[in-house]
């Protein structure tokens, strides 16, 4: 798994927090992910495999290639259907 987190350009670092990168083979992601109520919302771009995600009736739907989320109050519950390359961006709780 290749992780990686990066500094914003200055002229962004009042609203972004970081960008975080995340590329892995599918024997090495784990098969459930949890995205934790931070206070942030981020922006995602799944540029590998897409990812599932579990509602709270168990049901499953892939999730699109770009997404946006944020304020969460329970966890994201996630699953990777193959390779994982994801690029987040994190923005600071307003």
């Amino acid at each position: 798994m290749k992780q990686n987190i990066y500094e914003p350009h200055p002229e962004l670092s009042s609203f972004v927090k970081c960008y975080w990168s995340l590329e892995s083979p599918k024997r090495d992601t784990p098969q459930i992910n949890t995205i934790v109520p931070d206070g942030t919302m981020k922006l995602i771009f799944h540029y590998a495999d897409p990812y599932r995600n579990y509602t709270e009736t168990g049901e499953s739907v892939i999730l699109p290639r770009a997404l946006l989320i944020g304020q969460l109050t329970k966890p994201y519950i996630v699953e990777p259907t193959g390779e994982t390359g994801t690029f987040f961006v994190c923005f600071h709780p307003n």
